[in-house]
């Protein structure tokens, strides 16, 4: 996280105030990041540090009395909040059908279940693949942990099929995506 810039947004145009030396943002135990560079641009501020976040941290901003004014000088109030430093990937922790499983159930859904909540990303790329390399028209969803793909049609008998999750198909809630993973399994008769 070098240099990760944190954009606070206001519902009017502002400036610095009296105490705008004074916005810091710390660390756990309260130390002072530095430096800490501040940049005003209409209704945004922008906090920008020449270092990085440690993963795992919370860190908190704190916005102190007089610091910030709106266009025509009335000052916000201390404004403090938190934020923790996520850059760990979602992972997966387990899929149903297992991996290579056989004698599979022809509409058996698919649950992929991943160690943090998720959320479908912009590409959302996830792919069901029999061995002759037809691709089977599914459905997904999300709830929480749980990625669900469904079939729109029964699958063929006796068939190995291939689960493809491609890179950043999930995310989890702060935009850390996920890594490609392939499953497969095989139906049976019913």
């Amino acid at each position: 996280m070098a240099n990760k810039a944190l954009i606070i947004t206001f519902s009017e145009a502002i400036k610095a105030g009296s105490a705008f030396s004074s916005i810091k943002v710390t660390n756990p135990d309260g130390v002072r990041v530095n430096p800490l560079y501040k940049v005003i641009n209409g209704k945004t501020l922008t906090l920008t540090r020449n270092g990085n976040y440690i993963n795992g941290l919370t860190y908190t901003i704190t916005l102190p009395t007089g610091s910030i004014t709106d266009t025509a000088g009335n000052t916000i109030n201390t404004y403090t909040s938190k934020f923790k430093i996520d850059t760990t990937k979602p992972t997966i922790t387990s899929i149903n059908p297992t991996n290579t499983a056989t004698k599979v159930a022809r509409n058996k859904a698919i649950k992929v279940t991943f160690n943090e909540n998720i959320k479908a990303s912009s590409s959302y790329w996830v792919e069901l693949v029999a061995s002759n390399g037809s691709k089977v028209s599914i459905k997904k969803s999300i709830s929480g942990k749980v990625l669900t793909i469904t079939h729109t049609a029964r699958l063929a008998a006796n068939t190995k099929y291939s689960l493809i999750i491609h890179t950043g198909a999930v995310t989890d809630a702060t935009g850390n995506p996920v890594a490609a993973r392939t499953f497969t399994f095989t139906t049976g008769r019913t």
